[in-house]
Order: structure tokens, then C-alpha cells, then sequence
């Protein structure tokens, strides 16, 4: 059940790749990266390799950040940001992602609305430096939060442009859920208390991804 949701997007995935005829003379395969989501360091590079004329498998690997924070000081009569300090991209991780794509009707094969549906779970996790830096100076400098095994689904939809000579641009949106599991690694709780987790959802999108078809 670990793999489960990758699992099950490979198989639909695999559903799509009965071809016709005239689909061996499509450009079959795209390679992308998101270029406005590295100027937030959330870089995606994805490859999709495509079956029938409306269909995709879709397999890639994209960065993700999560804010950490430290404890302070324990006085409760202090105010909340006073007493804990919060680093943006904190903990970060490198995750793979696996899935389809679907092309909606449109006159021209390479270009038009696509919808993808994609499994996310994580390869690595690792602390930023930042993060590092921010617990030397902790209430508690030996405690840090341990992120765990990460899943999640993202359901996009966009609009792609291919170029005579390959190149395509992309935009869309997307909605992703994760599910994220994390323990603090401390000598102050039992187990049971040092392990959190939960849902995780955000609208996100690129407003350009850049990419070649061939």
C-alpha cells in the first residue's frame, strides 16, 4: 500500500498507449521545465512520452520547500513570534512525480487544453542551511523535526503551444494535496508524541513552462 498511488497511475497511464495510425507521425515526445517556478526555487523538469493522440505518460522530478521553525524561549508570556523563529524553505526535498496526461479536443494535435493527473511521493529530504544556522541559537539546539515519507496527488489543467520548430510553451494551474508525516527527534516527548502529520493542500500553476517536442 506504500506505493499505492503511483502505482495506480501507472497502470491507467499504461491504458493510453494503444496507438492508430496516424499518431505514429506525431511528435511523441516532450521534455519541460518550469521557468517561473525556479525564481520561487521550486524547479520541475518533467518528460512525457505520448501514446494515442489524446494520450500521456508523464514521469518527472521537482523541488519542494516547507517553512521549518525553532523554539526561542519558552515564556508563555512572550508573543508567539517571539518565542519561536520560522525559516522559509527550511526543509526541503527533491520528489518524483508519475502520471497522464490527457489532450482535449483540439483541431491541431500539438496544440490546445491538456488535463494531467499526477502520484507524488518523495525521493530526499535534507534541513537548509538556514535551518541549521537557526538551531545553534534554539532554546533546544539539539531538537530538529525529521520529515518522512511524503504522497500526494496534483490534478493540472493548461493550455500548450508547440512551435514548428519544437519548442512549446505551457501555462496552467493546479491543485495539490499531499500527505506529510514528520517526527521531532527530541528527548523531552514519548514516540507517539513526537510524530505529527497531515494534509497539506495549495492551488498552485506556472504561468510559463518551457519545453522541446520531438
Amino acid at each position: 500500500m506504500k506505493y499505492v498511488f503511483i502505482f495506480l497511475a501507472i497502470v491507467f497511464s499504461f491504458t493510453l498507449f494503444a496507438q492508430s495510425e496516424d499518431a505514429t507521425q506525431l511528435r511523441r515526445h516532450e521534455i519541460s521545465t518550469d521557468l517561473s517556478g525556479a525564481f520561487l526555487n521550486n524547479y520541475r523538469i518533467e518528460y512525457n512520452r505520448k501514446g494515442t493522440r489524446k494520450g500521456a505518460f508523464v514521469i518527472g522530478l521537482r523541488m519542494r520547500s516547507e517553512v521549518a521553525g525553532v523554539t526561542l524561549d519558552t515564556n508563555r508570556m512572550l508573543r508567539d513570534y517571539e518565542r519561536s523563529l520560522f525559516i522559509p524553505q527550511g526543509q526541503r526535498a527533491l520528489d518524483l512525480s508519475v502520471g497522464f496526461k490527457s489532450y482535449i479536443g483540439s483541431r491541431h494535435p500539438q496544440r490546445g487544453i491538456w488535463f494531467q493527473l499526477t502520484a507524488l511521493t518523495s525521493l530526499a529530504q535534507w534541513r537548509s542551511q538556514a535551518y541549521e544556522d537557526a538551531r545553534a541559537i534554539s532554546f533546544f539546539p539539539e531538537e530538529y523535526r525529521e520529515p518522512k515519507q511524503m504522497f500526494g496527488l496534483e490534478g493540472n489543467i493548461g493550455y500548450r503551444y508547440v512551435f514548428d520548430n519544437g519548442i512549446s510553451l505551457n501555462a496552467f494551474v493546479s491543485w495539490v494535496q499531499l500527505v506529510l508525516r514528520s517526527e521531532l527527534i527530541s528527548e523531552r516527548f514519548t514516540q507517539a508524541q513526537r510524530e505529527s502529520g497531515g494534509l497539506d493542500g495549495a492551488l498552485t500553476g506556472s504561468f510559463l513552462t518551457l519545453g522541446y517536442v520531438w
